[in-house]
Parts: C-alpha cells; structure tokens; sequence
C-alpha cells in the first residue's frame, strides 16, 4: 500500500469519526406533551401461586425475649464419592446475624447458596431424593419433609449462629428424613 493511500485511507476514518460524533451531539430530548397515568387491574382466576422464596430467620435470647435475626449468607462445599454407587453431598453453612441469640428458627432455600469449595460439580443437582445428612445441626420443623428441599425449615441447634447442614443427593441408607 502506498504512502498517498494509507493517507487517504486515516482521513477516510477521522472523517467517519468526526461525523459519527456531530450526529450524536446533534440529537435532543423530546418529550411528550401530556403524561396520562393508567391503572390496571386483573383478576386471577386459575393455577398454582407460591411465596415468593426468601431466607428468614426468628431468634430468642436465654431469658425467651426476641432478638433481631437476619440470614448472612448461605454458603456450601460440594463432595464427590467415586465408584459405582457415587453419591454426591453437599455440606452447608447457613449464617445468622443473631444478636445473643439461644434459639433461631429459620425458612432457608439452599439453592440460593453461594459455591464454597470442594469437588466441582459436572451435573446439576438433584434435588427429587436427596435428603439431609446425618449430623446436621438442626430439627426439622414440624410439617417439614425432605421432599421440601430446596427449602429447609427448622429450629438450629441452640447457641449456633452458624448451622451445618449436610444433603446427600438420591438418598441412601445413613439419611433423616420426617
């Protein structure tokens, strides 16, 4: 390519440039004369409705008065057996913000959780037959059963602000579940 070329070619692109820029500078705002406000309503006449999922939690101090109690931060480390009856766990650290708390009573969806640590993962999980692992710092509360999960509720261990909890995937032999 020649020098006169390679010129021409870089005034070529400033003036591209130059141009693309005036166009842009050179647009305005517009607005509507009129702003009408609307309102609509609807009636829902079929199918399934479910809370909205959220992770709380309910404290007591020793002495029975409340306490303020949030859920922190859900974490979990992932662990892989290997062999032909690999089986898959997932060990999870709920943590509560619980001022001088004994007792926390908690609703926790454990596919909120944030990744820790461990084996990485080749599959997603399988929540249908999974169930909590022998261990876990926790009593279920009454009504709850493994088919919940995702969700756990319960009363933690007193005295724990952060509670352990193990799920095993496609339950075997050494699972609790009401």
């Amino acid at each position: 390519m020649s020098m006169l070329t390679r010129i021409a070619s870089i005034a070529a692109a400033v003036t591209l440039v130059a141009g693309l820029g005036a166009a842009v500078s050179s647009t305005e705002e517009t607005q509507s004369a009129w702003t009408d406000v609307t309102y609509t309503a609807v009636s829902a006449t079929a199918g399934d409705w479910q809370a909205p999922t959220t992770n709380t939690c309910q404290a007591w101090k020793q002495n029975g008065k409340p306490t303020d109690c949030t859920v922190s931060a859900i974490t979990y480390q992932t662990w892989n057996s290997s062999g032909a009856d690999t089986k898959r766990v997932r060990d999870y650290t709920v943590a509560f913000h619980a001022p001088s708390a004994k007792t926390i009573e908690f609703s926790v969806d454990l596919s909120t959780a944030r990744w820790s640590g461990g084996s990485i993962e080749i599959a997603p999980w399988q929540w249908s037959g999974s169930g909590v692992g022998p261990g876990s710092q926790f009593s279920p509360a009454a009504g709850w059963t493994c088919a919940d999960l995702p969700v756990v509720t319960g009363t933690a261990s007193d005295w724990h602000s952060n509670t352990w909890i193990r799920i095993i995937e496609k339950s075997w032999d050494t699972v609790r579940c009401p």
